[in-house]
């Protein structure tokens, strides 16, 4: 099972792009979490299909370090920091 989630944060306008692939069948969901250091959710979105370029408004996110989890259905994990400075 391949997996792939990249991001890229444009400050200026306080969005998180998210650009992910995968071979799970078309129409199946990968369930993205936004957690900041302390564990606490502070974003939960669902990406339906197989690739796609989504975008995440970060505007509400303090500067800091949190963690993005992105979990497909079939149980595929992958973890990423997101460092947002202002």
């Amino acid at each position: 099972m391949a997996f792939k989630l990249n991001f890229f944060v444009k400050i200026a306008n306080n969005l998180l792009t998210l650009v992910y692939t995968s071979d799970i069948n078309a129409g199946s969901a990968i369930s993205l979490s936004i957690f900041d250091p302390t564990g606490r959710s502070v974003l939960n979105k669902s990406l339906n299909g197989t690739t796609g370029r989504y975008y995440i408004d970060i505007s509400e996110l303090n500067e800091g370090i949190y963690f993005v989890k992105a979990k497909t259905l079939n149980g595929t994990k992958l973890d990423h920091k997101l460092v947002i400075i202002r």
